[in-house]
């Protein structure tokens, strides 16, 4: 369960079962056996043969509507990345995804040498989370709850949020643990992703890092933080800070 939306993924590969349930551990719950109980059902399959294709192929698309993404004649969303390929039903209910993943055999071998056997497994299963299963959550959470994802990192410090938006390699993460250090009982939330409801809330998106003794905070304040050749500290009004997240 994920901020009110109810989410079934499964999948016959056990180490992407079990990577799942470590990256997803603060929103587990035990399993319900009704499909129509769910809002977004996921199901990945992986295949143990290798495919000597960079990409996937998408089926013969009715309508293209991005690269290697498309509408089927059935109505799904088509869509094929890197070693991935499904499709999506927005049209049930519930929404539904099946997705099929092989590894390329060039990359694989390359994982081979530069991680371990764990190491490579992750490597996989966090590209299919983040790929495929993390932004069909952003997308239901947004179009149910209201809840809106950014680029982020967040800190509690006194059970209130402080919110650090910017570009990979801009220093969130470094000043959310340099905060952390000089503020004893603060508890970092997210270094990656920031959800935003109504009213101020800021919810947490844990990815395995701990588990937040709250699931969502009201925010106190935020910040923009941009790579630069001189340093700068200034202050922005709401309109165009909304523009820069």
């Amino acid at each position: 369960h994920v901020h009110g939306v109810k989410i079934l993924i499964t999948s016959d590969a056990v180490w992407f079962s079990s990577y799942v349930e470590k990256y997803f551990n603060f929103f587990l719950v035990h399993p319900q056996t009704d499909q129509d109980s769910f809002d977004l059902v996921i199901n990945i399959s992986v295949s143990r043969s290798y495919s000597l294709k960079i990409k996937h192929q998408v089926a013969r698309l009715q309508e293209v509507v991005g690269d290697n993404l498309g509408v089927s004649a059935s109505g799904h969303y088509v869509f094929s990345h890197n070693e991935l390929s499904g499709s999506i039903d927005f049209n049930e209910n519930y929404w539904k995804a099946e997705a099929h993943f092989k590894r390329n055999i060039f990359k694989h071998l390359a994982n081979l040498f530069f991680f371990s056997r764990r190491n490579f497994h992750e490597y996989y299963a966090r590209f299919i989370i983040r790929y495929l299963i993390q932004n069909l959550i952003f997308l239901k959470l947004e179009i149910s709850q209201g809840i809106k994802p950014a680029s982020g990192a967040a800190i509690a410090v006194n059970g209130v949020a402080y919110l650090f938006f910017g570009l990979s390699g801009s220093g969130k993460s470094t000043t959310l643990k340099k905060i952390k250090e000089a503020i004893p009982g603060s508890s970092i939330l997210t270094e990656n992703f920031i959800l935003l409801g109504d009213s101020s809330q800021i919810f947490v998106f844990n990815e395995g890092n701990g588990l937040p003794s709250l699931g969502s905070y009201p925010g106190s304040a935020g910040f923009i933080i941009s790579n630069g050749d001189q340093f700068e500290i200034a202050q922005v009004d709401h309109i165009s800070a909304a523009k820069y997240i």
